[in-house]
């Protein structure tokens, strides 16, 4: 049963132009006050009554990510199926809870088997009386995004000179004993989905890598695999709206290391910990921290009024398991269709987020 009370409503009405009209509006404002309540509460439970519980909806990304992105996504029409399960309102507050899937199938089943499995995602909505509006997510929902692009793409390849300062010392001094005119050849692959996660006041992001590093010595013309591993980089992320532009600076907090191959017996594993590690800190790292920051921070995304709020005024704000932003409403420049072709233009160049596509497994056997 709905309930609905509006308090203290006031109702304005006049017309500047026609002295006439404003004296029917201003005579026709007091009884509208007096039964606002009744007029618009009815209308608000029609509403609400309408909303089919177990209807399933879909959102196309088509409408808000350039044609560009498409390709980086496991399907070239993304689509979101999305169903409500309950809507909770309270005094500045709101609460709904929808299941999103990129499956439609999957929210066809409502077998016991499949609840463990759901995709449960809650948006909250706060709003106050200085018309500062606040959204909440949780961070689950920033994954289902993430899980649906296809983390496959080559971002770094670089050539390392066995006498570079990149390498440590310990390590050169070795290595130019035994080659002083080899380099190693270095490739990384994202490998898998990044997770987000949102705790402790600060967005962590986990992504893994596939490293891989050879030798080449031209002068025998010949090359070998030095090492091959699985890299796990965490870092903070920490975005900030400057003047309506989101930027997101980035620092590293952890690095993990699990070899698959390498070119040494067991018993050089420190070796050669220490000399991956190394080129993580001194180069790898701040060659991914420079690509991102030129486009998170640098470049950053412009947020426009034409989304219905003032994009000076956004804050972000960070939960536990959750993410959100708050932003003073101006509803008066509210433009759905012009938002989403603004949101799409402020989006970061894909070939500069996604430099190198990895080549197709079949063309790699070759």
């Amino acid at each position: 049963m709905l309930s609905c009370t509006l308090r203290d409503p006031t109702v304005i009405a006049s017309s500047v132009n026609y002295w006439i009209a404003n004296k029917v509006l201003s005579f026709a404002s007091g009884p509208i006050q007096n039964n606002l309540q009744h007029i618009l509460c009815p209308i608000i439970a029609d509403y609400v009554a309408s909303i089919e519980r177990y209807q399933i909806k879909n959102m196309s990304f088509d409408e808000v990510i350039p044609s560009q992105y498409r390709s980086l996504f496991n399907e070239s029409e993304p689509i979101l199926f999305y169903r409500i399960h309950s809507i909770r309102v309270a005094e500045k507050h709101a609460l709904v809870n929808a299941q999103l899937e990129w499956n439609e199938t999957n929210l066809l089943d409502d077998s016991e088997e499949n609840q463990d499995f759901l995709n449960n995602t809650d948006l909250e909505l706060e709003w106050g009386s200085d018309e500062r509006f606040i959204v909440w997510i949780d961070d689950s929902a920033i994954n289902e995004v993430l899980d649906q692009i296809e983390w496959d793409f080559e971002w770094m390849q670089e050539q390392i000179a066995v006498s570079s300062p990149t390498i440590p010392l310990s390590s050169r001094e070795f290595l130019t004993t035994l080659c002083t005119s080899c380099y190693f050849l270095l490739n990384v692959w994202a490998r898998g989905t990044p997770t987000v996660t949102a705790t402790n006041g600060s967005i962590v992001l986990e992504k893994r890598d596939q490293l891989n590093l050879r030798v080449v010595n031209p002068d025998r013309n010949v090359t070998s695999v030095f090492v091959s591993m699985i890299l796990t980089i965490t870092a903070e992320l920490r975005p900030i709206f400057d003047s309506g532009i989101l930027r997101t600076q980035v620092q590293l907090l952890d690095t993990n290391v699990i070899m698959e191959e390498g070119a040494f017996p067991p018993s050089w594993s420190f070796f050669v910990q220490d000399l991956v590690r190394g080129m993580i800190l001194d180069m790898m790292w701040p060659e991914l921290k420079k690509q991102i920051e030129e486009l998170t921070y640098g470049e950053g995304i412009r947020l426009a009024e034409s989304c219905g709020m003032n994009p000076k005024t956004i804050k972000i704000l960070i939960g536990e398991g959750r993410v959100g932003a708050s932003a003073l409403l101006s509803l008066q420049n509210l433009q759905p269709q012009q938002c989403a072709k603004d949101i799409k233009s402020a989006l970061p160049n894909a070939s500069k987020l996604f430099p190198k596509r990895r080549r197709k497994r079949n063309s790699m056997k070759r």
